[in-house]
């Protein structure tokens, strides 16, 4: 297919969609972008591309090519549009035309949404914190389940209004200015909670494929599978774990959190950002994994196989595999 047939098969592009353009919207120009389906997605060698359909076909063309062979010039509205597209992949898994740009690219805001458990989660944190830094018991693992519990009673309890008063002493802050940076803070780690939630189905991948080995030892290759699938998994997951161990670095340290409130809350949404991106590849496999039965069947020796192809496709870097590695 020539990118003149594609040109010829488009149709004309409608007044008021020619005409309507503003700063918030993927507002193309070029009739290419109005073919049917049209939309930007990453094809499954990673590339990005415009895919869309061609009478009964499905089409695609890489984003450079798609800019060369229909004479979209970098400086035109369409090619900053193309380059924000691209841009905009790390936070969307796809973009048609008309679509609003991702507010990541806009105002640094997450295009996505978090729960109220989420919010109150990362409160929870930052009141453990203004509880520390008055030397009140330092706060419990981040995994602990006793947070919301154990926040709520420092809370309650009346040196935590005297450790308000002395942080807001101490930055040289009112106490309206200190309780309306943590709501600031609370909002952005929000998204840090969220996405640890997702991880924790991706943490637990390794002790369900160890119980998966443990009933298929006797079945060599779907035993190595599994063996492998352990070992390629260490990786991404250690960088999750750096990545969340570095934001609640910043959560302890409370005093110069809320100083620098807005350049840490650009580091937060960098980490936000990345952390997401890095989940997006997974799709739904963590939720699967997370409802599927452990035992002898079929579907437990198709997902193994399922999620060995996708890790050795995504993270295919890896240290020996022959031994599984301690839970």
């Amino acid at each position: 297919m020539t990118a003149a047939s594609v040109a010829t098969a488009a149709p004309e592009a409608g007044s008021a969609a020619a005409t309507r353009s503003t700063a918030t919207e993927f507002a193309f120009q070029h009739k290419v972008f109005q073919m049917p389906g049209g939309v930007f997605a990453r094809t499954g060698a990673g590339d990005i591309a415009f895919h869309f359909m061609l009478g009964d076909l499905t089409a695609a063309i890489e984003v450079g090519v798609l800019a060369r062979e229909f004479g979209i010039a970098d400086a035109s509205s369409d090619g900053h549009l193309l380059r924000t597209a691209v841009a905009g992949l790390r936070f969307v898994r796809e973009i048609r035309p008309n679509d609003s740009i991702p507010r990541e690219l806009l105002d640094g805001t997450a295009s996505w949404s978090v729960e109220e458990w989420h919010r109150r989660r990362a409160r929870s944190r930052l009141v453990l914190a203004v509880a520390a830094a008055a030397g009140n018991p330092a706060s419990p693992p981040p995994e602990d389940e006793r947070i919301d519990a154990l926040a709520a009673a420092a809370e309650r309890d009346p040196s935590y209004a005297t450790a308000m008063e002395q942080l807001a002493a101490r930055l040289e802050l009112s106490s309206e200015q200190v309780s309306d940076r943590l709501a600031a803070l609370t909002r952005e780690l929000a998204y840090i909670e969220a996405l640890r939630d997702l991880f924790r189905n991706i943490q637990r991948l390794p002790t369900a494929l160890v119980q998966i080995g443990q009933i298929y030892r006797r079945d060599e290759t779907l035993f190595q599978a599994v063996l492998r699938t352990i070992s390629l998994l260490q990786r991404p997951i250690r960088e999750f774990v750096d990545r969340f161990h570095r934001t609640d670095a910043l959560t302890a340290g409370i005093a110069e959190l809320l100083r620098r409130h807005h350049a840490q809350i650009a580091v937060i949404r960098q980490t936000r950002d990345d952390v997401h991106e890095r989940t997006m590849v997974w799709g739904q496999i963590p939720q699967q994994w997370a409802e599927l039965e452990i035992s002898r069947s079929e579907p437990v020796e198709n997902k193994a196989k399922e999620l060995y192809r996708f890790v050795a496709y995504h993270f295919p870097q890896a240290v020996d595999w022959r031994s599984t590695p301690k839970s």
